[in-house]
């Protein structure tokens, strides 16, 4: 197996970019409750309508009271339709909660308004991958993007959909802009090999070696894919 490369099949829910806590939501919600958060999550009448907005939202996660906090979002989002971090938030409570198409309906509708942003494309692939949708993911990452998150959920995709040149060439990507990326190195080094590239393929592991001088499994791995690598050249 490879060392931090290996792909799962269903990947945890995303909080990179909205730290939103995992916990499901609310038993202690009752009808009454619900419409006293009704009252509570209007849209602010005065002064900052932005601020008050991430203030509302802000208490309600503090108090783990998530039902509230969505409806401040929605609330949001119905005054300010072009609020994209608004929009991220409450697609990543709904994916943390597993409902899984409201997130997708709401990504999907911010797509088609952001159609260029990273973030959101990164949302959707990371939930086509939760369902197991890698064909989906995949092609919902294809825009042209420096964003080194993208790059690497994009080239592991393509290994996995069995698209090797391409893999190779958005590990390349990450490389050239930061040279220092061991998890880049290491997925250029092993897809190398398995287009049979075998010069490139050492160099690769070489890098790793070098850049993994703290982490004994992917040196013990990459010494020895560069042994084998480097018999198979003797020959």
């Amino acid at each position: 197996p490879i060392p931090a490369l290996r792909p799962a099949a269903v990947r945890k829910p995303d909080t990179t970019d909205l730290p939103i806590p995992k916990a499901p939501v609310d038993k202690l919600h009752t009808p009454q409750t619900k419409q006293a958060e009704a009252k509570l999550a209007i849209t602010p009448s005065s002064g900052n309508k932005q601020s008050n907005f991430q203030s509302l939202v802000a208490d309600a996660l503090a108090m783990n009271d998530y039902a509230t906090a969505k409806q401040v979002l929605a609330q949001w989002i119905e005054k300010q339709p072009e609020q994209l971090e608004a929009r991220k938030k409450l697609a990543s409570l709904w994916f943390a909660e597993g409902d899984l198409a409201a997130a997708e309906a709401l990504l999907r509708d911010t797509q088609s308004r952001f159609p260029q942003n990273a973030s959101v494309r990164l949302m959707q692939a990371r939930l086509f991958n939760q369902k197991s949708d890698l064909e989906s993911a995949w092609n919902v990452l294809q825009i042209s993007s420096n964003n080194s998150d993208l790059l690497h959920l994009r080239a592991s995709l393509a290994r996995q959909l069995h698209k090797p040149e391409i893999a190779q060439q958005d590990y390349q990507a990450v490389i050239v802009q930061s040279p220092n990326d061991l998890k880049a190195w290491l997925g250029h080094a092993v897809v190398s090999e398995s287009l049979g590239q075998t010069r490139i393929a050492i160099q690769g592991f070489q890098q790793v070696q070098r850049l993994a001088a703290n982490n004994n499994e992917i040196q013990q791995y990459a010494t020895a894919r560069l042994r084998k690598l480097q018999e198979a050249l003797s020959k």
